[in-house]
C-alpha cells in the first residue's frame, strides 16, 4: 500500500494562518492562483522556487 504524506501541505496551511495571511496574499506573491495555495495547502508539493518566496513571507522552514 502507498499512501502519501500530506503533513507538510498541512503545516504551510498552518503557517499562513500564522503569519494571518489569505491564499490571495500568498497566491499573489508566488505569482500562482489561489487554486495552486489550496493545492498545496491539501496534497501539492511546494516547487522549490515558490517555497523560497514563502520563506521570504515568514514561513518557518524548520517547521514545514
Amino acid at each position: 500500500m502507498n499512501t502519501k504524506d500530506t503533513s507538510i501541505c498541512l503545516r504551510l496551511g498552518e503557517e499562513r494562518k500564522r503569519l494571518h495571511l489569505s491564499q490571495s496574499k500568498v497566491a499573489q506573491y508566488c505569482n500562482v492562483s489561489v487554486k495552486t495555495i489550496g493545492r498545496w495547502e491539501k496534497n501539492i508539493p511546494v516547487p522549490s522556487d515558490k517555497l523560497a518566496l514563502l520563506l521570504d513571507l515568514g514561513y518557518d522552514s524548520t517547521y514545514i
